[in-house]
Formats: C-alpha cells, sequence, structure tokens
C-alpha cells in the first residue's frame, strides 16, 4: 500500500481458479471463426478484412451459398477458395486456445466474446471488479445484524453514509463506494485465453452440456488492479481489512447456504470457494444479488423461486421450493479434462 494524502493506493490481485468470462456484449458465430483441430486453437476472423478479401477474390457468391447451405468455415476457406495460410492470416484478429471447448467430432458453438479494447486486446474492467466487491461488503455488512429482514431492502441503508445531500439519504451522491476507485486491469494476453463450454449442474450432481462456449481467462492466471480508498469519503469506514473480511465473509456464505444444496459432480476440480469473489459470466443470481442473507433463507427462497419462474418460464422453477434452493443449477464448464464452476477468483489486497 502507498498512501498520498487521503489517498491510500492498493494492489489487487485477482488469481483465476477456475475459468473466467467477463462478457463484452458480443458473440461470435460458427461461420464467423475457424477452428483447427489439429492446433487445437481458434481463430477469430477480422470480418472487414474478411468481406474485402472475398471481394477481392470475386469469392462473394460462393460465401453466399457457404453460408445459405452451411457448413465449416475453415473448408470453406481452405479447400473451396484455396486461401494460403498467410491470407488467413491476414484476415485473423487473433487466436485463442479450444481447450476442452470445440473437439474435431463435436458441432461447433456460438462463442461469447470476453471483454476487449478498441485495438481488440481482452482486459477486465474496474467496474465489474468493484461490482463484486460491493456485493461482498453489502452481504458483509447484512450479516452483521444477524437476523433477517422482512421489509424491501435498500442499498441506501447500508451504503449511503456520507453526509452530501442530507435531505435524500438514497441519493447516490450519499453513497460510500464513491470513495473506491477500481483501475481498469492492463491487457491480457492472448495465450492467457481459453474457450469453455458451458455445463449446468443440478442439486443431484448431474452435469448436462449447452451449446454454447464462452471465451475465458485461464485458470492460474493472476490479473493485477489498482484499488485506491478515498478517505477524506469514507473517513475510515471502509478499509482495506474490512473488505477482507467481507470477502471472507461472503464466500463463506456462499458455500454454508448456497452450495451445501448441491452434490459435486463427477470429475469436480474440488474448488473450496474460501476467500473468493465470483466475477463474470456464470456466477450466478447468488453471487452478484443479497436476496439470502437480507430475507433469510426461507423467505428468499420464496421469492427467489417467484421470480425465477417469472423470468424464466422454460426453467421448471416451480419445484425450487421442494428443492429447497433457487435458481437451482451451477454453472460450470470443462477444462483439463475436470468440471470448474465459472468465475472463482482468489483475491489479494496488498
Amino acid at each position: 500500500m502507498t498512501r498520498s494524502g487521503h489517498l491510500e493506493v492498493f494492489e489487487l490481485r485477482l488469481t483465476a481458479r477456475s475459468p473466467v468470462c467477463v462478457g463484452g456484449g458480443t458473440s461470435y458465430q460458427k461461420n464467423e471463426y475457424l477452428f483447427d483441430p489439429r492446433t487445437k486453437r481458434v481463430s477469430i476472423l477480422d470480418r472487414d478484412a474478411f468481406i474485402a478479401l472475398m471481394v477481392h477474390k470475386g469469392l462473394e457468391d460462393a460465401y453466399e451459398a457457404f453460408i445459405l447451405g452451411g457448413g465449416r468455415l475453415d473448408r470453406f476457406l481452405r479447400e473451396q477458395c484455396r486461401l494460403s495460410e498467410a491470407e488467413i492470416g491476414s484476415i485473423t484478429r487473433y487466436t485463442v486456445s479450444a481447450a476442452d471447448a470445440l473437439t474435431a467430432e463435436g458441432p461447433l458453438r456460438e462463442i461469447v466474446a470476453f471483454q476487449r479494447d478498441p485495438q481488440g486486446r481482452a482486459y477486465i474492467p474496474g467496474s465489474g471488479v468493484k461490482g463484486a466487491l460491493r456485493t461482498a461488503y453489502l452481504v458483509g455488512q447484512i450479516l452483521k445484524e444477524g437476523a433477517a429482514q422482512s421489509g424491501a431492502f435498500s442499498e441506501a441503508r447500508y451504503l449511503n453514509r456520507l453526509a452530501y445531500n442530507e435531505r435524500r439519504r438514497e441519493d447516490a451522491v450519499n453513497d460510500l463506494f464513491r470513495g473506491v476507485r477500481v483501475a481498469d486491469s492492463a491487457p491480457l494476453p492472448d495465450e492467457a485465453m481459453i474457450l469453455a463450454g458451458k455445463v449446468d449442474v443440478t442439486p443431484d450432481g448431474a452435469a448436462h452440456s449447452i451449446n454454447l462456449c464462452r471465451e475465458c481467462l485461464r485458470p492460474g492466471e493472476e490479473v493485477r488492479f489498482s484499488l485506491t480508498l478515498d478517505q477524506s469519503l469514507l473517513q475510515g469506514r471502509i478499509t482495506a481489512e474490512g473488505l477482507r473480511q467481507s470477502i471472507a465473509a461472503f464466500s463463506d456464505y456462499y458455500r454454508k447456504t448456497y452450495l451445501r444444496h448441491f452434490a459435486r459432480p463427477a470429475q469436480d476440480s474440488g474448488e473450496d470457494y474460501r476467500d473468493c469473489l465470483l466475477l463474470g459470466a456464470g456466477a450466478g443470481f447468488f453471487a452478484k444479488t443479497v436476496t439470502y442473507p437480507y430475507y433469510g433463507e426461507q423467505r428468499a427462497l420464496e421469492k427467489t423461486a417467484q421470480l425465477m419462474q417469472q423470468k424464466f418460464r422454460q426453467g421448471r422453477h416451480e419445484r425450487d421450493r421442494e428443492r429447497g434452493i433457487s435458481p437451482h443449477t451451477l454453472k460450470y464448464t470443462r477444462y483439463g479434462g475436470r468440471l470448474y464452476p465459472f468465475g472463482v477468483c482468489g483475491v489479494e489486497l496488498r
């Protein structure tokens, strides 16, 4: 930690203990990338350069016929268009390991893309990490009360402790997290990225593969951020040690309240979820809300099951009350022959 007046600046280190997908809001369809089964790598095309090359070579009609007829883009480009590897390289934005997500025999899948900057480099926005810290802090504060609540949940009750607008305590200008800043990460190398298929795990431990994969940060990779606490605003109400305690309380509650309803699937990675944040796509409802700690397990189960039924009418959530947990799936993926939950990040503050 370094101090500059009222500013305390820490290095926050996240270590991916499982594949982490921070989505950028885009995806690649099966005809927008190449998969090479020999190298197990996927090449993401630069669409503008690709179209320009098709036009330059007079292949527009052939490409239109390919789109209408389906098939694998790599075979179309190499066998029908007879493009050289150099030409294919010239229309490739970047490549990434397919890991366990794609096989030579299996179908291609839509790929949910990772967050990337205008230069096409993967990174993790600080805002997402700050949001995970905010949830952990809220869970920690709620658990300190020691009793379930009955009234409507209000973040302002726990966070709006500043006095910049005393007439309207709910105004965001009073939010403590105005004094917490997390910078974006540095760009992540493409060698640190993998593709990870989506697998739903139900309370009995059964695993069901879904025809979708995500671009993810690979397990074992470390990402560093700059975290600044502005104590001119916070006045010691949020500290590094307090954030560590909140993270520990959040992960402990997650294990004891949510995970205990799920049997471990076969080939589970053995993740213990201690002292972690859950980040990005697949982290799940429980990791991004405070419904359970605020209302207590039974009332939260009723409210969440009702919400899930309304939002996902085909999801069979009408049985969540019998199961004793809602939502009733954990989001896993397969990597290195083992099943990992999505988004588990170890946390260090230095």
